[in-house]
């Protein structure tokens, strides 16, 4: 089943959806810069009519269904995905992201040497067509890496990438498994990390486990909620939620029970982002209140919220974990269903400290994006008109204003192009600005 916008998606319908535009044969549109930054005026439909920017990090936005096409510097501080340890531990559908540039990853060119570079989907040069792994450009590339220019790359995985059925058999925590081309990896919470010889040896050069070709590619890519990790460097333990990490003091471990850790480098550890992703569930251990994660922010669920929501599971935590997210309102965009039976579905757009209610003719314009279930809690602190800075764009005349203060401005295309560069832009409908006083 096709996903939503904003929604989870497979790793086999990201590539299809890449390649959506490369049959299209649509080409980088007219380009400007700004900052450092260079993008596209133009935009292009996804399979399902949604545009988005064609420019690379338009690309990768439709590829992965965003909600919007953001710019290669909203990437590389963005919250919806997160920084992998290795370029090894690359699937189908991660990305390679750097300042000005990000690519969509296929596959290696030799799966067991990784050093012959990797297959990708691009947006390169104005004018040329989609670089990908099956057919030159229209400039004659074909989508390809060598592995000078992979190590120029962060590997990043969009934390809303499903991994559909995992075929291969579960392997225990902390298990370190070697395939037949000699990559050793080690698990943890379900994972498989790619090791360097160098953190191999200093993990004590443990036993391993041989597997088949294609045993890592199988397996999640997200660490289980509640798993122990230890850097092996300095002992320090973290728990992982919401493909977060929070330390844990010595004190917080014991009360815990003393559970066992996975050793890990310093490099993993480094590699976890520290606020969990969205529709994330923290339980207090000491008084079992119950938090819900939305846009870098929390609320308190009550016992009836809870249960309006289904009950989901929730990883027990100290309450420094809860503590550590201080946002006092979710960042968005965001789109939250009220889970309260009186408020019969209603669906609220959350951005800049606002929210809007949507109609049901008003959420079908915008493409039916995927929202998640909340409680009403979720919604404190919200305002009709965002307080902070953002750049909404009128689905009706596809005018773009930029809100600060409180206060709405239209943009001249002059202005557009002057700080087009570094804006990412939300649609909304037309009543929405209209609450919105005029500068």
């Amino acid at each position: 089943m096709p996903s939503k916008i904003g929604g989870p998606i497979g790793r086999t319908e990201v590539l299809t959806r890449a390649q959506h535009w490369v049959e299209r044969r649509f080409t980088y549109g007219t380009q400007f810069g700004h900052g450092g930054s260079v993008t596209s005026k133009e935009h292009k439909p996804d399979p399902g009519g949604k545009q988005y920017r064609t420019d690379c990090s338009g690309l990768v936005a439709m590829s992965w269904h965003l909600p919007q096409s953001l710019t290669t510097s909203d990437m590389l501080t963005w919250k919806g995905a997160f920084r992998l340890p290795s370029r090894h531990d690359l699937k189908p559908g991660d990305a390679l992201l750097k300042q000005g540039h990000v690519e969509l990853f296929v596959r290696w060119v030799d799966a067991k040497r990784h050093g012959k570079g990797a297959f990708v989907y691009s947006f390169n040069t104005f004018g040329e067509t989609v670089r990908n792994p099956r057919a030159r450009t229209n400039h004659g590339n074909l989508g390809r890496n060598d592995s000078d220019e992979m190590a120029l790359y962060r590997p990043v995985r969009y934390k809303k990438i499903s991994e559909g059925l995992v075929r291969s058999a579960p392997q225990s925590e902390g298990a370190v498994l070697r395939e037949p081309s000699g990559a050793i990896y080690v698990v943890v919470g379900g994972v498989p990390f790619h090791l360097t010889p160098a953190e191999y040896k200093d993990l004590g050069s443990p036993e391993f486990t041989s597997v088949p070709t294609g045993t890592f590619r199988k397996m999640p890519g997200t660490p289980r909620n509640g798993t122990l990790i230890r850097d092996k460097d300095n002992g320090s333990i973290f728990i992982v939620a919401g493909g977060a990490k929070h330390h844990l003091t010595q004190r917080e471990w014991r009360a815990m029970g003393r559970p066992a850790a996975v050793n890990v480098p310093d490099r993993l550890v480094d590699a976890l982002d520290g606020t969990p992703v969205d529709n994330t569930f923290l339980r207090d251990r000491a008084s079992g209140a119950i938090f819900h994660v939305l846009g870098d922010a929390k609320y308190h669920l009550t016992e009836d919220q809870w249960g309006d929501l289904g009950k989901p599971a929730a990883t027990d935590v100290p309450a420094s974990f809860i503590d550590s997210i201080r946002r006092p309102t979710p960042e968005g965009p965001l789109f939250l269903r009220d889970a309260d039976r009186a408020a019969r579905g209603a669906i609220h757009l959350v951005i800049g400290g606002a929210r809007y209610h949507l109609s049901k003719a008003e959420y079908a314009l915008l493409g039916k994006p995927a929202f998640i279930p909340v409680g009403a809690g979720a919604f404190a602190g919200l305002t009709d008109v965002p307080r902070e800075t953002v750049y909404l764009r009128d689905l009706d005349d596809r005018a773009i204003f930029e809100v600060k203060d409180g206060r709405k401005h239209h943009m001249t295309p002059e202005e557009w192009d002057q700080r087009g560069g570094d804006i990412t832009y939300t649609n909304v409908p037309d009543k929405f600005l209209e609450l919105i006083p005029n500068r």
